[in-house]
Formats: C-alpha cells, structure tokens, sequence
C-alpha cells in the first residue's frame, strides 16, 4: 500500500502544474508517462482520496501547502530525470489550453521554467499576461477579485518559483499593501522587486561572502574590515552578495540545518577545507564548495582577483635550509613497488643578485655581461638533475646513452622536457612543474657567491669538485668520459648538486645574445610564471638556453655564467634538465642557508597586501628565527 501511495504521489506531482487536475488530464498523464512501471486506475483513487484535497466533485484541488509540496516535489523529480521536463511541458501545454487563463498562463511559466523553453510564443504569452495581471492588482485597488485570485497564485508556488521569478516578489508586496499588513519579508523575497510597490520601503543591508587567508566570512562590510592587519592593505576576494533586510542565516552542513544570526558588526566564519555548504540569506541560496588541500601543500592563499595556487608544505630543514621532498604519484605502471622514487626541492628566495661575469674573470665571454637581476618571487629548485629512474617510470623508455638509475638522463631534448612536465602536470594539477628560467638557474647555482664556481675560482677547479674534461680550454672530442651518478659530488651552500659539470641543463628561456648591462626585474605574468624577454635575433627564435657545462666539457664552460644555446628539438648524450618549482605564493619565502645568505621570514604581496600562508608560514617562519637566532 505504502509503494502505491509514493506511486500515486509521483502521478500527481506530474499533473500539480494544474490548479484543479481534471480526470481527463490526470488520466492523459497516466497514459502517457510511466516513472519506471505504470499507473492504474487505484492510483487514481488515491489521488482522489488525497488528505489535502479540498474539493473535488469534477476535479482535484488541493490546499496551498500541498500544491506548494508538490510543486518541489515535481523540480526535484525533473533533476533526477530531465528527459521528462520538456515532454511533460508540452502535454500541459496541449492538454489544458482551454483552463482558465490565469491558471494556464501559471501552468506553462512553471513547466517552461523546469524544462529550459526559451523559444516558445505560447509561453512567451503566457509570462505577458501574468506580469500584466500582478500590474492590473496593483492599479484596480476596488477589484477584489484580482487580488483573491493573485493570493491564491502567490500561495500555491513552490519555492523554486518564488525564487526564480522576481514577479512573485512584486506580488507579494502587492498584496501586503492592500491587505495593510506588516508580515516580515520571506527569505525568497527580491527585496528590490518589493520595494517598489511598498508605500514604506525597509533599509537593506548588504553582505558579502568572502575568501581571506585560509577561511571563508560572511559578514557586512563594516564588520569584515576588522579582519585588516595593521600595515597592510585589505583586499580579500569577494565569492558573493547579498542585500537583505534580514539577520538571519540558514547554514546546511553534513545534513544538519542551523541559524545563525548576524549582527552588522559580527561575521561568521569557516575553513576552506572540510566539507561543502549551503548557505540561505536575503532570498538567495549560496553554495560553498570546500577545498581538498593536496599532500604536498602547506595552506591555501586568496588575493583579491582570485585563488591562488596551494603553497609547498616544506618536508623538513637540515644545514642548507628547509626543503620539500616530492614523492612520484600513482598510477605510474612503470614504477617499481620496491623502488621509492622522491625528488628532493631547495627553497631559494626573492632576492638581487650579479647575474654574468666581469670582464676579468678566466674564461669570460661578451654575451656574458654582469648585471644586476632581482627576483621579485622565490621558487623551488630540485637538488639533481633528473635521473633515469624518475624519467622511465613517467615516461616508460630510457633514451641515455649511458645507462644507470642514479645517472642523470641525457639524450633528451627541450621539447622532450616539455612533454614530462605534461605527464607531471596531470597527477600535480595544482603545482607549477617547469623547467628554471636562466637567471633562476644561474641565481641558484652561484649560492650567494660571485666568483667563477660556486666553490671558488678558475684554480680552485679540479675532477674532484666537477665532472668535466679536466681541462681549461679543451674538451674531451673522443668522448672518453662519461655522466657521473647524481649526487657524487659536493653540493653547493645551498644543498643543489652538479650545478657545475656532469649534464647540460635545459631552461625555459629562449636565446638572447645580448642580456645588456642594465639591472632587470623578473616578475611573473598573471598567467604563470615567465619574464618579459626581449625579441631575439632574427633567426634565432627558438633556440633554447642551457646551462652548467658537462662531461665532455672544457672547464672554463662550467662556470656559473657560462650560456650556452641549442634548437629545442636537438638531443644529444650530454643534454638533460632539473626541475623547478613555481611559485605558489608570493608569500611564501622560507628559511635561508647556514651561510646566512641573504633569506626572509614571510613576507607580504607587492601590492602591501597580506597572503596567508597557514601551517606553512608559521613553520617557516619558526624555521627562520632558529637559524637567525631571532
């Protein structure tokens, strides 16, 4: 009994359009549609014997609440199936053309508001005559008629109507007029909509929702102004808002329904993390949508234009500073269960430093011109280049000429590097995987210093710090030598290995011959990160950047400033990368070396404002004061 009683609730929802359901009608849509198995003439019965029936000798009427109930009902049950809501709209259409008008006209706005009919003339009409119904209510006062019928309109309306059509809300307002009473406004109400046919028309409020730091906050303006730090602009980004006369809020959260009130100088406020949740205030319904934080990052961080990207959880620090060990992602089929494959980043800071060589350096060539470079954001630099173990579990192949797991791989062109970030980038979509710009690398491979090698200069060079040719000026055109494995020889002050010598390294950069003397700033586009490079010469458009110098290689092409260039699509058995790391906030700047070269705590945006940084910045900054001894 209990199945046929929910299976006739189905049938009438489909027939609620229609104020009085006709047995002509009501068996039409027992024919017609179906909902899973068919209806019979008991299903009938028991809509006819309905509770909420309020007469019915031709036809079923039901009570307000009940027409209101099932007008939802029947929203909900197009969700679930919207292949019926065009059909369903057009036997209505057909079927009850001959009602009376204001019903019709009703009839369709509602099913055409369900199905999506934009080009329809009937329905079109229909919107007409109902909107020219409400203004007629509003100027014959003396028609009671107009106003018993209007009452009843507004009254049988399923909340989604109410909400979607702002001619309700004049309706509403309407009839409180006339009728002289003082009922406070409901949450669907379009308060603008309202307004112009109150005689005394209320104050509205606005509130908005906001995204600051790691948190949501819901509040008026006034009251989210008590957010601002001191010394910093407040610039968090408007998600919505609302104007409302009401304090109320209605929250849903894991299925559970609250309310809040809200003072103008009170705000509420919750994590970005969690769950999702609905928020119901002013006649609008926002839906919150949580974010899920990847194990990699720290916190979320917000500017006024927008979500920035997560910024780096560090894993830990040892004597060159904090660094973030990055572990190869499932499902990669190549990768051994036994093998455990991480990559491990260095932090490396905004900061100004001599980017080229003097022209009394050994060595030294003319495109190497010694100017001043700032880096307005830091980045994470892997601490080796990237082995044949990591390339063949992304990739499936090893193309090295010299074969070994910890080796770096080689043979690898620059358009080859861009195809690994791709893979990379599908299991990290959060995480700005790349390879560095040149002024990055060669920042990171001088480690605060400025002489010709991170360790010193031209006779402090030998095969015991380097993998080269062993000599100055010669290379190795037998090709007797060969790469080294990663990490076989000492790492920089800043904990990076074989910056000099060993494998050629790729950068993101094209070719400029001419880098210039003037200092340059390097900032990142809002799209990613890049600089503004100047145009090339002709002809030399799409050759790339490499940097370090390689086995095979005179020594003085291993130095810091060394630049050399090839086309991107060149593989040779002495050409590999490193990763890098962008920049996910600008915020983010971590704890320096054990040299004290210069490094920062957290740091505010360029543009003054604060970007919150959560577990992360506090970390670091804890970090930062150990190693300063702040």
């Amino acid at each position: 009994m209990a199945e046929d009683q929910h299976h006739a609730g189905e049938l009438l929802a489909l027939a609620i359009a229609a104020t009085e359901i006709e047995p002509a009608f009501l068996r039409s849509l027992r024919y017609q549609f179906t909902l899973g198995k068919p209806w019979d003439i008991g299903h009938e019965l028991l809509i006819w014997n309905h509770a909420a029936v309020e007469y019915g000798s031709n036809a079923v009427v039901l009570d307000a609440e009940a027409q209101q109930h099932y007008r939802d009902h029947l929203a909900t049950l197009l969700t679930r199936q919207p292949e019926l809501a065009v059909p369903l709209y057009w036997h209505v259409r057909q079927q009850l053309a001959h009602t009376f008008t204001l019903d019709y006209a009703d009839a369709l706005c509602f099913l055409g508001a369900l199905a999506g009919i934009n080009a329809d003339e009937r329905l079109e009409a229909a919107e007409r005559y109902l909107k020219q119904y409400i203004l007629a209510t509003h100027q014959q006062a003396q028609h009671r008629g107009l106003l018993f019928n209007g009452q009843l309109l507004l009254e049988r309306q399923g909340n989604r109507s109410r909400r979607h059509n702002d001619y309700f809300s004049s309706l509403w307002a309407i009839t409180q007029q006339r009728l002289g009473n003082n009922a406070p406004r409901p949450d669907w109400l379009d308060h603008g909509a309202a307004n112009a046919f109150l005689t005394h028309p209320i104050d509205l409020k606005r509130v908005q929702l906001i995204q600051y730091g790691e948190r949501f906050y819901l509040g008026t303006p006034k009251a989210l102004q008590s957010l601002q730090v001191p010394g910093f602009a407040f610039q968090p980004y408007v998600l919505a808002e609302v104007e409302t006369d009401q304090d109320l809020v209605i929250a849903e959260y894991e299925g559970e329904t609250t309310d809040h009130y809200l003072s103008n100088d009170g705000y509420l406020q919750w994590a970005v993390t969690g769950k999702s949740r609905i928020l119901h205030i002013g006649g609008q319904r926002l839906v919150v949508e949580a974010l899920t934080r990847p194990e990699w990052a720290g916190g979320f961080s917000c500017s006024a234009n927008g979500w920035e990207k997560p910024a780096i959880q560090p894993t830990g620090e040892d004597e060159y500073g904090v660094y973030f060990d990055l572990v190869l992602p499932q499902p990669f089929p190549e990768r051994s269960r036994r093998e455990h494959l991480t990559q491990r980043f260095r932090y490396i800071p905004p900061q100004t430093f001599l980017m080229g060589s003097p022209f009394s350096e050994p060595g030294s060539y003319l495109y190497e011109t010694q100017h001043k470079v700032t880096l307005t954001l830091g980045y994470w630099l892997a601490d080796t280049t990237v082995t044949q173990a990591f390339w063949a579990a992304v990739m499936g192949v090893n193309p090295s000429h010299f074969q070994g797991s910890q080796r770096p791989v080689e043979k690898i062109s620059w358009d080859d590097t861009q195809v690994f970030l791709q893979k990379l980038q599908q299991h990290w979509q959060l995480l700005d995987v790349r390879l560095p710009l040149e002024a990055e690398w060669e920042c990171a491979c001088r480690a605060g210093t400025t002489s010709a090698f991170s360790f010193g200069g031209k006779d402090d060079l030998n095969t015991e710090k380097v993998n080269y040719f062993g000599k100055w000026n010669e290379q190795d055109n037998e090709r007797k030598g060969e790469t080294k494995p990663v990490k076989s020889y000492s790492p920089n002050g800043w904990g990076l290995y074989e910056m000099h010598g060993n494998i050629w390294e790729w950068c993101q950069d094209e070719w400029q011959g001419d880098l210039g003397s003037e200092s340059v700033t390097l900032s990142p586009f809002p799209s990613g990160i890049g600089i503004e490079v100047r145009e090339p010469p002709k002809g030399q458009q799409r050759q790339r950047v490499l940097r370090g110098g390689s086995w095979g290689y005179a020594g003085k092409l291993c130095r810091s400033a060394y630049r050399r260039r090839f086309m991107p699509d060149d593989r040779r058995f002495n050409l590999g990368f490193r990763l890098a790391l962008g920049h996910p906030s600008s915020g983010q700047e971590q704890a320096g070396s054990k040299h004290g070269q210069a490094r920062y705590g957290v740091a505010p945006d360029r543009d003054g404002s604060q970007t919150a940084v959560g577990r992360a910045g506090q970390w670091l900054k804890s970090a930062f004061n150990k190693l300063t001894g702040k």
